[in-house]
Formats: C-alpha cells, sequence, structure tokens
C-alpha cells in the first residue's frame, strides 16, 4: 500500500494552550488526505497528553504516541521510526501551516530531483506578523523556485537553521543518517539544517510563506530566565562546536565559511554575551574560555569587519577583561539608539569605535508616534532613526505617499510631521507612506511604521490607520454614509454566529476585514421592517493566522456591550471599537476561567449563608416577637378583666353609698 505524501512529526510538550490551533491549522490543508500526523508526547504534564489522544480518535491521519520527557530532538527521532511518508515535516506544536502550504510546497519539490524544499517564514503573534532577520539574511537574492545543487550556490542560508520551513524527503534523511542529537539539548535544529545543506545534492526554495512562527513572550520570573540563558548560551556553543566537526568533512567555500563564522559572531554569540551581567560570575571564565576555543578557528579579517560594539566585546573577550566586559556588553541597543552616550572604555578600546561606519549596514526606522487633525489635513507626528547614527549628524527626510497602484505623491513636512491631505487621499483605497533618510552621499528608506490602529472620520469617510506586515502603516479609506446599525443580539449555535439588530435605514450587505491582512469576506442581510439579521460562520473567523476581524457596513455600527462566547479553550468577543466592531478570537485560560468561576459561586454560596443565617435570625425573632403578642394578650385580658371588675365594684359602692344616703 502506497504510503502518505508527507509524514508530519510534532514533539508535544505543554502547549495545551496553543496545540488545538497547530492541530486545526493541520486540518484546514488542502491535502490533508495526503498527510500522516505523528503526534509526540514527551512527557506532558498539562492536558495536551489528552487533546492528542481525542484528536487521534477522532481523526484516522492523526496518531498519538507517549513517551518519557527526553527533549525535543529525542522526539522528533522517535517520530522518524513511525513514519511512512514520502517527505517529513518537523512541525513545532504552537506553530501554523498556511492551508495550502503543503500543497504548494509538495508540488514543487516532487517535481524535480530534489533532496528537500525550503519555504519562507513569518513570525506571528496575537495581532502581527513579521519578517525575520534570520530568513530576510538568508533568502535575499532568492527568486521563486530556486534550484541549487549546494549551499555554497547562495551562502546566506547558513542564517536559515531551523527544520521546520523544510519539507525533507525520508530517503535522504534514511541514507545519510540524517538525525537530531539524541540527547536533551536546545538548538538541535542549527546542526540538523548545516548537516541537510552541506549533504544535500540538490535542493530548491519557494518564496511562499509556508510556515508561520508563533512569538511567545517568555512568562518565567527574572531568575528563572537568567538560568535559562546560561543553560541556552552552553547549549548553543556546544552545538556549533559539533557543526566545526561536521564542516571539515565537507567542500564549504570561503564565502559560505564566512557567512557562517559571520552568524556566529553577530548573531549567535551576541544574543548572550549581551547578557552576560545576569550569568552567576563563577561560571563566566569557563564560558569565555568556550567562546575563545570557536574564536580561534575564526579568521581575524571576519572579527575586523565587524561593527564596533562586536569589534570592542570580542577584543575584551581575548583580553580576558571581564570587568570590562560585564560594564559595557549590557549596553549594545542603548548604543544603537545613543552613539553620543559617555563610555567608561580605555582608550585601546574607544579606538575601535566608528558609529557613522557602522549606521550603512543598519536600517531605517520610521514610526508614527501620534496623529492630529484639521478641516483639511492629517498632521501625522513621526520619529526617524538609523541605529548608530547620532541625532546631531546632518540629515533630510523626505516622505512619499504610494496608492493601491504603487503611484506616488510627495508629501510636505514640517519639523516631525507628516502633512496628509484629505483631498489627496479621499479617491484611494489602500495607501503607505514611505520614508526616505538623507545623509552624506547615502540614503536609506523603509515604510513608516505604525504601533497604533487608530480611526478617522471626515466629509463621510472613514480613515483607518491600520497596521499590516511588519507593522506598516496601511491608511485604508471607506465611505461611510449617514446612518446607524444597532446590533442589539448575537447568538451562537453549531458553529454560526447570528446577529439580530434594528435600522432605520435599509442595507444589502455586511463585510469582516482582517485587522492584519485586510482580507474581506461579505454576507447578505436579511431586512424586514427594520429588523435585519445575518449570520457569519465561526470558521471564517478561526481559521485565519490573525483571529482579529472588523465588521462593517456603510453605516456605522454599534453593539450595546461587549458580548463574549467559549469554545473550548477559545475566548470570542465582539466589542466597539474605531467606529466598527471588533471581533476577537483568543486563546484563554480556562483553569484560571474555572478558577474565577469557582470563587464566584464561593462568594455566592457565602452570601447565601449570610441571608440564611440572617432569615433564621429573624425567624428567632419573629417567634419571640410571635409569644411576646401571646404574652401582651394575655396580660391585655387580665387587665381587662381586672378593669372590670374594679369598675363592677365601683358601681356597687357607689350604689350602696347611695342607698345609705337616702336611708
Amino acid at each position: 500500500m502506497k504510503g502518505p505524501k508527507i509524514s508530519v512529526i510534532i514533539p508535544v510538550y505543554n502547549v495545551e494552550d496553543y496545540l488545538e490551533d497547530t492541530l486545526n491549522s493541520l486540518l484546514n490543508q488542502t491535502i490533508i488526505d495526503d498527510i500522516e500526523i505523528l503526534m509526540i508526547d514527551d512527557g506532558s504534564s498539562d492536558d495536551s497528553r489528552y487533546i492528542i489522544e481525542r484528536y487521534a480518535l477522532d481523526y484516522d491521519n492523526f496518531h498519538a504516541f507517549h513517551k518519557e520527557n527526553g527533549g525535543q530532538g529525542v522526539a522528533r527521532n522517535y517520530g522518524l521510526r513511525y513514519a511512512n511518508g514520502e517527505y517529513i515535516h518537523f512541525l513545532d506544536s504552537d506553530d501554523i501551516i498556511a492551508p495550502d502550504g503543503y500543497e504548494k510546497l509538495y508540488n514543487v519539490v516532487s517535481q524535480g530531483d530534489y533532496d528537500f524544499i525550503v519555504g519562507n517564514v513569518l513570525r506571528f503573534n496575537r495581532y502581527n506578523c513579521r519578517e525575520d532577520k534570520l530568513f530576510i539574511n538568508s533568502f535575499n537574492g532568492l527568486k521563486e523556485n530556486t534550484k541549487l545543487t549546494s549551499i555554497n550556490n547562495h551562502p546566506p542560508l547558513v542564517w536559515d537553521t531551523i527544520t521546520c520551513n523544510k519539507l525533507y524527503k525520508r530517503d535522504f534523511l534514511k541514507e545519510n543518517n540524517i538525525k537530531f542529537i539524541d540527547k536533551k539539548i536546545f538548538f538541535e535544529d542549527l546542526l540538523f539544517s548545516i548537516e541537510g545543506y552541506c549533504k544535500s545534492k540538490s535542493f530548491v526554495f519557494s518564496n511562499e510563506y509556508f510556515y508561520y512562527w508563533r512569538y511567545r513572550a517568555n512568562s518565567s520570573s527574572v531568575t528563572q530566565q537568567n538560568d535559562k540563558n546560561l543553560k541556552n548560551f552552553k547549549d548553543r556553543l556546544k552545538v556549533i562546536r559539533l557543526i566545526i566537526d561536521l564542516i571539515k568533512q565537507y567542500e564549504l567555500n570561503d564565502s559560505t565559511l564566512n557567512a557562517l563564522y559571520e552568524k556566529w559572531l553577530t548573531h549567535d554569540f551576541i544574543l548572550y554575551i549581551k547578557k552576560i551581567d545576569t550569568y552567576p560570575s563563577d561560571s563566566l571564565n569557563e564560558l569565555l574560555d568556550e567562546v575563545l576555543d570557536i574564536l580561534s578557528v575564526i579568521p581575524i579579517e571576519i572579527k575586523e569587519n565587524l561593527n564596533s560594539y562586536c569589534r570592542i566585546v570580542y577584543e575584551m573577550i581575548e583580553n580576558k577583561d571581564i570587568d570590562s566586559l560585564l560594564d559595557f556588553a549590557p549596553l549594545e541597543y542603548k548604543l544603537k539608539i545613543d552613539p553620543d552616550m559617555k563610555l567608561n572604555l580605555n582608550q585601546k578600546y574607544l579606538s575601535l569605535i566608528d558609529f557613522v561606519e557602522d549606521s550603512l549596514n543598519e536600517n531605517l526606522i520610521a514610526k508614527k508616534i501620534d496623529m492630529d487633525t484639521d478641516e483639511e489635513n492629517i498632521f501625522i507626528d513621526f520619529e526617524a532613526k538609523v541605529h548608530y547614527l547620532s541625532s546631531k549628524h546632518p540629515h533630510k527626510i523626505n516622505a512619499i505617499l504610494i496608492d493601491e497602484n504603487d503611484d506616488e505623491f510627495p508629501l510636505e513636512i514640517s519639523g516631525n510631521q507628516i502633512i496628509l491631505p484629505f483631498d489627496l487621499i479621499e479617491d484611494k483605497q489602500s495607501l503607505k507612506i514611505k520614508m526616505r533618510y538623507y545623509y552624506g552621499s547615502n540614503c536609506k528608506e523603509s515604510y513608516l511604521i505604525n504601533t497604533k490602529r487608530q480611526s478617522i472620520i471626515f466629509n463621510n469617510f472613514d480613515f483607518e490607520m491600520g497596521i499590516g506586515l511588519n507593522k506598516i502603516l496601511v491608511i485604508n479609506v471607506r465611505e461611510i454614509k449617514d446612518g446607524l446599525v444597532n446590533i442589539e443580539k448575537i447568538s451562537l449555535d453549531n458553529d454560526l454566529f447570528t446577529f439580530e439588530g434594528i435600522s432605520s435605514i435599509k442595507f444589502d450587505d455586511v463585510t469582516i476585514e482582517n485587522v492584519l491582512s485586510f482580507e474581506k469576506i461579505s454576507y447578505p442581510v436579511d431586512f424586514t421592517d427594520q429588523r435585519f439579521s445575518f449570520t457569519i460562520p465561526y470558521s471564517d473567523i478561526k481559521n485565519s493566522l490573525i483571529k482579529k476581524w472588523e465588521l462593517k457596513s456603510i453605516y456605522l455600527m454599534k453593539l450595546p456591550n461587549k458580548i463574549t462566547f467559549f469554545k473550548q479553550n477559545n475566548e470570542i468577543y465582539f466589542a466597539n471599537t474605531r467606529n466598527k466592531i471588533l471581533i476577537s478570537d483568543d486563546f484563554y485560560d480556562n483553569s484560571e476561567r474555572l478558577f474565577n468561576i469557582n470563587n464566584e459561586l464561593i462568594s455566592v454560596k457565602k452570601e447565601k449563608r449570610k441571608l440564611s443565617r440572617k432569615n433564621s435570625q429573624l425567624t428567632e425573632k419573629n417567634a419571640d416577637l410571635t409569644q411576646l403578642n401571646s404574652e401582651l394578650s394575655s396580660e391585655n385580658k387580665k387587665l381587662k378583666k381586672t378593669l372590670a371588675e374594679f369598675k363592677s365594684r365601683k358601681v356597687v359602692r357607689a350604689v350602696d353609698k347611695v342607698k345609705g344616703y337616702y336611708k
């Protein structure tokens, strides 16, 4: 029987918050029937182990395995033993595959005699996607479906150090005995990836965004994070030493070797050296000796071509000048933004500084800070900066509006403010602003980026200041007609949201628009006697990478209040925002929610007990009052009887007195 086209191997370890999102991205694949999914539970202590069992029960091509914790590389090797696919993909359990990702890559790699295919990568978090330095460096200059016979064909590929963006031919891995380091160690991808590049006779690159790599902020304590950083650094050094042993066996040309050395010096080492002040002091000598051992194989001219910061750091390491290193290494980012800062360095280190030269290898960063309007213009406050270049350095800045047709329109700048006329943009749809920064004979350019979504209504137009890929400011313009759509109720049944409300003005459809991709989906509206309803499938919202949408119509839309739904580990809510309605589908901590609900129940029970005690006290008081009333009634009867008797006796005495008088 013919095996599947692709075996997807997923190591799973304590990722219950993200795992279903990852597995659902596989269910959404256009060639899901040609894929087998091997989910390797690596000793999870959370609900991840139960989640993979549920998927294995529900879907025939999902298979669950359980093993003791041994690390990601060991779990991947375990999965390789059971894989039957023509190609192998290693997927991390919190990441996402584009819906047609496997189909597109398979169609390319299977058409040639390729050992593997490399796909493009985007990093993503809750609201945004961005390209990563690793892959910008790796793939710069490569065209779509570029065939390569060696990493020497394109040396920057040494920056591509993950395995998750590749489909490997299973026979290629088996015949070349390519496996992950079979012990618990971080950065096992670095060795596996470079080994694949070294042993391959033919591979192909696809520029399609195939792999979406989730960025998760670390929530560990400072102490835990510092301990992890130290272990990470040591593991990275161990893996690099294994790479040094590996590349001795293969004919890598000088360009490839130099690119690899430069990556180690500017990325792999610096990433951790700049945190050196957080490591235990008794570990520093041993750590620096390990770095020095690797530095000894790197040609001196590579170090001499580094920027000022790196040259000084490695000079300090070679001098074993730990005290100076502890003071200077943590200053990397501060130096980038303020090269004029005072440095407490001796002259031999100061002589290595040339920040203007360093700036030539840096990008322009231009940010929208704020905005304001008058009756004719939008005023965009901005700041523009080239790292390592002093703000005092003479420079000039231009701003150019780019429309949806890539036509350019120069904009006026006053100080640090861009002037954007309303009449220039009212008839356009999607706009960006390109900034050009001139200093000396150099020119840097980049799109203006945005960190805050805003919206302005002017002359019945809604000018939306959105955030696109790489945080680029995207100005979308839509016309709004006078009128208000009031949504009174939203219900969820069988994964279908139904919206009901009232509007004095008839409208035919509504649209949801993704806040990142600006993808639009429209839905028809049923309208009868000022009442309306429409439906939106939940799948349209949840299947997107960034699960943030805005609900819009040709009129303004309003909700009476925020409306929230819960499905498994997802919280879906609808809320008023920026002249439209935000639809947000987020992960939530179910245990925390249950904890809060439980606390609420406990509070209710406490209040109930208090009321019960008060009722009991009131009942007792009522009984006492009843008894007292009974006693008072009895006493009253006695008093009445006594009074009657007294009156009777008084009358008799009076009669007797009268009788005595007449005698």
